[in-house]
């Protein structure tokens, strides 16, 4: 993805000339390991600078939406195969139900071949690889965040799935939000190039303009650098971590309040489970994040003997 699709240090790629980018893998709870990506275009404005610009020209914001539209899907792809299977695309086709492999297993078709039915045969497999990874179907996770007396309902939907459509791009004319447009209720944004080269789950989104942009910003950030540590394993840890700070304090081995908790950090942090696909991952050095970028280590105790 890093070399061919974003081709970073190496040119122009899918979505630009990349400059920088910054990533963290992550395990579900199936256990199966998946990549939170920010990118950095060369060129790109910031939130503010972009509001700016494209509340004085109207030039310049048809060509961003108009460049959003093209890496940004939110509909099948356009296709002029009389092929019936999909024909109603507001039913979700299963794989199993028509007794074809999975989507993700089949040899996508080559280039190499090229042939006038190259590109049918393009959008007819990303279409079927959509139906199996893209297709958004509420699930508990969905309303986990919600609050005593909430309705479990399309609009209250966590991951914003709320099965509403609009069919063209436009700016909000008071926040000068961008709003793509979305073609399909159920979904996931996706770029076609990608799901057709990686076959597997995809969602992208574009950091945009004014406030929105910046709160979307904030969650981003917070959310690829928030700890793997789940709420069941956080509890076990931290009943750990007090039965061996009451076994340190019964010896009178802890000094200061400071050493207490370190003593407490310290030994929840060494209770984190991991899953046997992070592990095979960490021996073969794939690491758990991927940066073009060099960072400062943060010597934790020369800020405590500051602190002091």
């Amino acid at each position: 993805f890093i070399r061919i699709i974003l081709r970073h240090g190496r040119g122009v790629g899918l979505y630009g000339r990349c400059k920088a980018y910054f990533g963290t893998v992550e395990a579900q709870g199936k256990e199966t390991l998946h990549l939170h990506l920010l990118l950095w275009l060369e060129g790109h404005l910031s939130p503010q600078d972009l509001r700016d610009k494209i509340s004085t020209s109207e030039f310049y914001k048809k060509k961003v939406l108009k460049w959003l539209e093209s890496i940004i899907m939110t509909g099948f792809p356009s296709s002029n195969s009389e092929h019936l299977i999909y024909a109603d695309r507001m039913t979700r086709v299963r794989h199993t139900d028509m007794g074809n492999p999975h989507p993700g297993t089949l040899m996508s078709p080559l280039i190499l071949q090229f042939t006038h039915t190259f590109w049918t045969e393009f959008q007819e497999d990303v279409t079927s690889l959509l139906y199996k990874y893209n297709w958004h179907e509420h699930q508990a996770t969905c309303w986990k965040y919600l609050k005593r007396g909430q309705e479990k309902k399309d609009a209250n939907c966590r991951l914003r799935m709320d099965g509403v459509t609009r069919s063209v791009s436009d700016v909000d004319p008071q926040t000068y939000a961008i709003q793509l447009r979305r073609l399909h209720p159920w979904l996931a944004s996706y770029t076609d190039v990608v799901t057709f080269l990686l076959r597997c789950n995809m969602e992208i989104k574009f950091v945009g303009s004014g406030e929105a942009a910046k709160v979307f910003l904030y969650y981003v950030t917070d959310y690829i650098t928030k700890p793997s540590l789940p709420v069941h394993a956080g509890m076990a840890a931290l009943s750990y971590a007090l039965k061996k700070l009451s076994e340190k304090a019964e010896s009178g081995t802890i000094s200061s309040a400071v050493s207490a908790v370190m003593t407490a950090v310290n030994s929840m942090m060494g209770r984190q489970e991991i899953s046997h696909p992070q592990v095979m991952s960490y021996l073969i050095g794939g690491g758990d994040h991927y940066t073009s970028e060099s960072f400062v280590t943060l010597q934790w105790g020369s800020i405590l003997r500051f602190v002091e």
